[in-house]
C-alpha cells in the first residue's frame, strides 16, 4: 500500500475516533441534584446516614467526597442485579428477581440505565482501611436509593460493626455458600465473604431499597408509555 494512502487512512480513523469522543464528552449528562433534602432518614437499612426515605442532594454527594474521594458518574450503565445467581434472588428475594427479569428487555434495560443516577467512589481504599469498593444507584425521578454496594476488609470487625448496629444477620446456606441476611422496613442487605485477586478475604454488602426499586421501574414504564423525556 502506498505510503501517503496509509496516513491518510491512519488520519482519517484517529479523526472518527476524536470525533466520537468529543461526541461523547460534549453530550454527556449533567447532574442536578437539590441543594439540600432530607438528611435525616431512619428508615430501613443505611449507610452513611442514608436509609430508604433518604433524597441525595448536592450537599450530600460534597460531604461523601470529603470522605471518600471524588466521585464518578456511570451515565449511561444500566442497573444490574447479578451480584447473585437467579436461582438465588428467586428463592430468597421474589421481588428483586422479578424486576431482574423485567430487564431482560433491551429498551427497558436501556430506559433504566438512563433514569437512574449510578456514582461510584474509585478512591475510596485511599481514604479509609477498610473500605474497598462503594457504589450507589438512586432514583433519577425521586433521587432516593435504590441499589447500594459496599466492600470492605477487616471484614470480621466489619461485621460485629454491622451486627452492633442492625442486629445479628440471619444466616442462610445456598450451593454451600454462606450468606449474611437483614431486613428492616422496605429495605434488605444481605453480605457475603469474598476474596480479592490476591486471594484477600473482604465482605462483600449488597442493599436493596425493594418498595423503591418497584416505585422506580413503575415510574420508568409509565413515562415510557407517554412519550415522557429521561430523566437526562
Amino acid at each position: 500500500m502506498d505510503k501517503n494512502i496509509k496516513i491518510i487512512i491512519i488520519s482519517a480513523v484517529i479523526l472518527v475516533v476524536a470525533g466520537v469522543i468529543i461526541f461523547i464528552f460534549m453530550n454527556r449528562p449533567e447532574l442536578t441534584l437539590p441543594e439540600k433534602a432530607n438528611s435525616d432518614a431512619q428508615l430501613g437499612i443505611t449507610f452513611e446516614n442514608m436509609g430508604e426515605d433518604f433524597v441525595f442532594s448536592s450537599y450530600k454527594k460534597n460531604e461523601l467526597e470529603k470522605k471518600y474521594g471524588n466521585g464518578v458518574l456511570e451515565a449511561w450503565t444500566p442497573i444490574n442485579f447479578d451480584d447473585f445467581s437467579k436461582e438465588f434472588l428467586n428463592k430468597f428475594l421474589p421481588d428483586i428477581y422479578f424486576v431482574s427479569q423485567k430487564l431482560e428487555d433491551p429498551k427497558l434495560r436501556e430506559k433504566v440505565g438512563k433514569n437512574s443516577i449510578k456514582i461510584k467512589y474509585p478512591y475510596s481504599q485511599r481514604n479509609t482501611k477498610i473500605i474497598k469498593d462503594i457504589h450507589f444507584t438512586f432514583s433519577g425521578f425521586t433521587k432516593t436509593p435504590l441499589l447500594f454496594r459496599v466492600s470492605g476488609y477487616d471484614h470480621k470487625n466489619f461485621l460485629k460493626s454491622l451486627n452492633k448496629n442492625f442486629s445479628e444477620p440471619k444466616s442462610i446456606v445456598f450451593k454451600d455458600n454462606n450468606y449474611y441476611f437483614w431486613e428492616k422496613d422496605n429495605s434488605i442487605m444481605i453480605g457475603e465473604i469474598k476474596q480479592d485477586r490476591l486471594t484477600n478475604p473482604y465482605l462483600s454488602l449488597v442493599i436493596y431499597y425493594t418498595e423503591n426499586i418497584k416505585d422506580f421501574f413503575n415510574s420508568v414504564e409509565v413515562s415510557s408509555s407517554k412519550g415522557i423525556e429521561d430523566f437526562f
